[in-house]
């Protein structure tokens, strides 16, 4: 204890500096030991765990502004104002049902719930799905799966045969996720469902069937690639920008139409959604099921500790259910059908329009399918989000014309954000390059800053998990092809590994080495060619006689039998594209790497290959 007279001298302020840093060490030394037991556990749940709590930005949600501008700064009460908006964003039935044409005679109006479908359904939870307006936790099904598969099967028959969920499974606890802008703007807020894990694994079940019955019958189109197996946003980017770069390839511009729909799933009319349903074949118990799913939910928003009152949603499929996203992607199919000109391009609510343009007048024909698309919207209650829609003239021919939909000026940039990428009017993707690499910097530095151990197979990891993924997402659409770029990229792993302890007087090559890693350069060569190896096998949804020239008798076959043909490129924009950059490193590999009777084994061969010859990286 400092007395009276000590309070306030130097010794005082030495003593205290003492202690606190004493204190500090403290902490210090208890962080690193809580570190330490992480790593040495090897459980990658709590490393994950422990590293998302560290690297994660604040989650509580600001204060909200109301609608009269009042500032709400209590848990109950910004509960009950984002409940309220997300509520009152569903659409109200006009009971006006566009006339549509039988898609399919074929109809399925049972579905057969096995022990076996629910078992699996089960196995497929993962354990980390929060519980629902039930309070039962995903973990209880799944380590129960044995015991209660059967009596579920029973339970879930018994719901089909008469058509009806249960309340508690209509209902829903939503978490709000902040997308971007003002944070005290409820528009800003996405709701997630957390519904009942139980009603999670009946809709599995029934999913399972649904998509079987649509694939089956080739029901959804080719334009979609959301939520459907063999497609992701990288098949739906790489068809694009095929079609985009062979167009430019022979100097023919293109223009390119972003659409965004607002509160999309939030806006599904029900009865639209389920007279759709029926031109798909869909009927009987299967058919009242999914309208059993649908009617009379309600929600309620959780902020903090607090719940809001609970609301009913007049339309719309939950965001965060299983059934849902199938849902939305039969509601919205039909739309592809009513472009005469343009070529459409689906990613679930994402929607693209692009036309080849050859003169000033075919820009008047991307306008008219606008039209057609503002008809459409107003036909199925599926309103668009004006302000969020932007046109990409790509060539030589740039527009005269303003693009409007419904009297809204849909504006001419520069450069979009297409489903994670980042697009300029030049297809070079530089803006892309230097946002990635800006962002995985400063997330290789905050791993440095939030981690007190130093341990190096805990920070590199924590690289592998968080920083690696920023740049290469979609790394065979935006491969870079210039060495500015490919060091720009690499510098982040150079630097962040020549900060690990122990590695200061190493080389590039040797902290490789001692780190099992492979330079980025490497691993989107290898990412080039998985995909390549994808698509000529059918493993994705593109077709490999839309991007590749294939193996015919007037070209020389030595080597293997996949060997693609060469394709003339005038520009270098195509000529560094996918389809043409892979050919002649993929005509190179061995016969017994291509003919890999499956995606591991290939996946393993290529290891084994030498690509040094393609790589221009500095491991000195």
């Amino acid at each position: 204890m400092l007395s009276k007279n000590e309070f306030g001298s130097d010794a005082a302020h030495a003593r205290y500096r003492a202690v606190t840093e004493k204190c500090h060490e403290l902490f210090l030394d208890e962080q690193r030991t809580n570190e330490n037991k992480i790593i040495s556990a090897n459980n990658l749940g709590a490393f994950y765990k422990h590293v998302n709590r560290r690297l994660a930005n604040n989650k509580d949600i600001g204060p909200l502004k109301d609608s009269q501008g009042n500032i709400i700064f209590s848990d109950k009460e910004r509960a009950n104002l984002l409940n309220t908006y997300f509520s009152g964003v569903c659409t109200s039935d006009n009971n006006v049902i566009p006339v549509l044409d039988s898609r399919n005679s074929n109809l399925l109006c049972d579905v057969s719930i096995t022990s076996v479908s629910v078992f699996n359904a089960l196995t497929k939870l993962k354990n980390g799905v929060a519980a629902g307006p039930d309070f039962l936790p995903a973990f209880l099904y799944k380590n129960l799966k044995h015991s209660i598969a059967y009596p579920l099967t029973l339970i879930f028959q018994s719901f089909f045969s008469v058509g009806t969920l249960p309340t508690i499974w209509r209902s829903a606890f939503v978490r709000p996720i902040f997308k971007k802008g003002v944070v005290s703007d409820p528009s800003n807020y996405r709701p997630i469902s957390l519904t009942c894990v139980g009603c999670k694994v009946f809709e599995r079940v029934i999913k399972d069937v649904l998509v079987y019955h649509l694939a089956k019958n080739n029901l959804i189109t080719e334009q979609q690639h959301g939520f459907l197996a063999k497609h992701s946003t990288c098949t739906n980017l790489l068809e694009a920008l095929n079609e985009w770069t062979l167009s430019l390839d022979v100097s023919t511009s293109v223009a390119v139409a972003y659409i965004d729909f607002s509160r999309a799933f939030d806006s599904v009319c029900h009865s639209k959604l389920l007279a759709k349903l029926k031109s798909f074949g869909i009927s009987g118990n299967l058919l009242q099921i999914i309208k059993s799913f649908l009617s009379d939910r309600s929600q309620s928003t959780i902020v903090g500790d607090s719940l809001s009152d609970s609301l009913f949603m007049t339309s719309g499929v939950p965001q965060g259910s299983v059934l849902g996203p199938v849902l939305f992607v039969i509601y919205i199919n039909d739309i592809v059908d009513i472009f005469s000109h343009c070529t459409p391009s689906l990613f679930a609510d994402d929607l693209k329009l692009f036309i080849r343009v050859t003169n000033i007048d075919d820009f008047s024909i991307l306008q008219d399918d606008l039209f057609a698309l503002l008809e459409w919207s107003n036909s199925w209650q599926l309103c668009i989000a004006y302000k969020k829609c932007s046109v990409l003239s790509l060539g030589k021919i740039t527009p005269l014309i303003n693009f409007s939909i419904d009297s809204e000026v849909i504006p001419l940039c520069c450069s979009i954000t297409d489903l994670g990428v980042t697009l300029d009017n030049k297809l070079n993707f530089s803006l892309h390059i230097n946002s990635i690499v800006k962002v995985a910097h400063a997330r290789a530095n905050l791993i440095f800053r939030c981690f007190i151990s130093k341990d190096v197979d805990c920070l590199s990891r924590a690289f592998i998990t968080y920083v690696r993924p920023i740049l290469e997402y979609c790394s065979p659409v935006w491969s870079p092809s210039t060495s500015t770029a490919i060091n720009q990229i690499e510098a982040v792993q150079r630097r962040f590994s020549k900060r690990l302890s122990g590695f200061e007087n190493c080389n590039y090559f040797e902290r490789l080495v001692v780190l099992g890693w492979e330079t980025l350069e490497n691993r989107r060569l290898y990412a080039d060619l998985v995909l390549c190896y994808k698509i000529i096998h059918g493993l994705v949804s593109i077709s490999p006689d839309s991007i590749f020239i294939l193996n015919n008798s007037s070209f020389n076959t030595r080597g293997h039998k996949f060997k693609l043909g060469i394709q003339h490129s005038n520009c270098n924009l195509r000529h560094n594209f996918f389809s043409i950059r892979i050919v002649p490193i993929w005509n190179e590999l061995p016969a017994h790497v291509v003919e890999a009777v499956n995606l591991l084994m290939f996946k393993s061969l290529i290891k084994t290959c030498d690509f040094s010859k393609y790589c221009i990286v500095d491991l000195f």
